[in-house]
């Protein structure tokens, strides 16, 4: 029988959260100690991260250079997350160094932000890696990891939030592609509201079809 994209990704991040549970990057060999960007990978979150994911989560809205704060994320988004199969972890060298969330699109759609059809598009959001290996290219080399992983996931483009404070991730994103198509206030905070498309330009009706 034939598999979708998302069930072959599925089975190919199963495979990686083995491999790194043994201690091995799949493809590659354990190596202690080496260059910050050795051995990265993108794994589906399982309940065994959890731990690992909060404490990540924790120490970047305790940081003074995030727009995190005690009362976000929470663990009930951890858990939503978790549970939706939206979560995903960062390793280096099998170890949790970071987190993304794609859930689906429709989240941000519905706000009617003027994104460009592209098809079934992720939303990207909650990205982080432990602030003790900031300024290390690692937020970069997680994007491009995410954008991978959405493509698999048969996703014509994505679509971000990010606060208007957060100079640096606006940095990131641009430098990546990605196109800011309103500001927008939700929750009592200002987005910047960007979209990048993951397949080459072709004509959508307004519904991505």
């Amino acid at each position: 029988v034939k598999k979708t994209a998302k069930e072959q990704s599925r089975a190919q991040l199963t495979r990686t959260a083995a491999a790194r549970r043994a201690g091995t990057p799949p493809g590659g060999t354990h190596r202690k100690g080496g260059h910050p960007m050795e051995n990265l990978t993108l794994a589906l979150a399982t309940e065994e991260d959890r731990e690992a994911i909060w404490a990540v989560w924790h120490a970047c809205a305790l940081h003074p250079d995030t727009c995190w704060e005690e009362a976000y994320p929470t663990p009930a988004l951890l858990a939503e997350d978790l549970t939706k199969g939206w979560l995903y972890v960062f390793l280096q060298d099998g170890h949790v160094v970071g987190s993304v969330s794609l859930p689906p699109a429709d989240i941000i759609e519905k706000q009617g932000y003027p994104f460009e059809p592209c098809g079934p598009a992720v939303m990207l959001t909650r990205i982080c890696v432990a602030p003790a290996l900031w300024r290390h290219g690692l937020g970069g080399a997680l994007l491009r990891l995410a954008e991978a992983q959405a493509a698999r996931l048969g996703a014509g483009g994505l679509h971000i939030l990010c606060d208007v404070r957060n100079t640096a991730g606006l940095a990131l994103f641009a430098s990546a592609g990605y196109q800011e198509v309103c500001r927008a206030t939700l929750w009592g905070d200002h987005f910047s509201v960007r979209e990048k498309r993951l397949t080459p330009a072709r004509r959508f009706d307004r519904a991505g079809h």
